[in-house]
């Protein structure tokens, strides 16, 4: 099937015999490209929109989402870096405390995302796909 050129990146859902067009926003798109670029950041960021009050530890976090706290620490980082979490210090200095950013574009592009991601297996499969070029995601 040959994609519909609507200058907005399409995947093609198939269900039962028919097929639909599921385009993706161009804002959110970018957000994947630009920010959300690992399967532990996807992760992290899904549980900050379902969370939004949450305020944890790195290790915290780590078990909350299933993941090593090497990776989760790293990711993290990135994302205090690009606004999408903030990062608070108790004044004793011994550990950080996460949380999600109160920026309104952030949080309707994690609405978006967490849409799109819960959508239908296919949304699920394309998402994933992004961060695993090349490679079978059924």
């Amino acid at each position: 099937m040959t994609p519909i050129d609507t200058g907005s990146p399409v995947c093609y859902a198939t269900l039962g015999a028919a097929q639909r067009v599921v385009r993706m926003d161009k804002n959110l798109q970018a957000f994947l490209d630009n920010v959300i670029d690992s399967i532990v950041k996807l992760e992290i960021a899904l549980f900050f929109h379902g969370n939004p009050g949450a305020l944890d530890t790195a290790q915290g976090i780590a078990a909350r989402i299933y993941r090593r706290a090497e990776a989760t620490t790293t990711a993290l980082k990135a994302l205090c870096s690009e606004g999408v979490l903030e990062l608070a210090a108790p004044r004793s200095g011994r550990y950080e405390l996460y949380s999600l950013s109160k920026d309104r574009q952030v949080r309707r592009l994690l609405a978006l995302l967490e849409e799109r991601y819960n959508a239908d297996r296919t949304a699920i499969v394309e998402v994933i796909r992004r961060f695993v070029p090349g490679k079978a995601v059924s």
